[in-house]
């Protein structure tokens, strides 16, 4: 510490002791892993913030998107299905001597 950083007590050591807690926590017969704390900070809450993010995601940047293709590929199958119509039309007209 020549350089005049001064330590913090509460700093990386409180956190250092919190990871070792966690981990001690993991393999402790009184506090198993699959305890309802552990479940819902382990599993449920991160998957719940991914799942929400994802939803996000997919409203804002992808849904947007994904509807104009969607109505693009609609309208092009509609023009087609309405050339073949046409010239379903036009063959039965030819045969029939209309």
């Amino acid at each position: 510490m020549a350089d005049g950083a001064v330590f913090h007590p509460h700093g990386r050591h409180i956190a250092q002791q919190r990871h070792q807690d966690i981990l001690a926590n993991c393999f402790c017969e009184r506090s198993p892993f699959l305890a309802s704390a552990n479940l819902l900070l382990a599993i449920l809450l991160p998957s719940a913030m991914l799942w929400g993010l994802a939803r996000l995601e997919w409203n804002h940047y992808e849904r947007p998107d994904f509807e104009a293709r969607e109505h693009a590929k609609a309208v092009k199958v509609a023009g087609e299905h309405a050339q073949l119509a046409r010239a379903a039309i036009l063959t039965a007209e030819r045969l029939c001597g209309d």
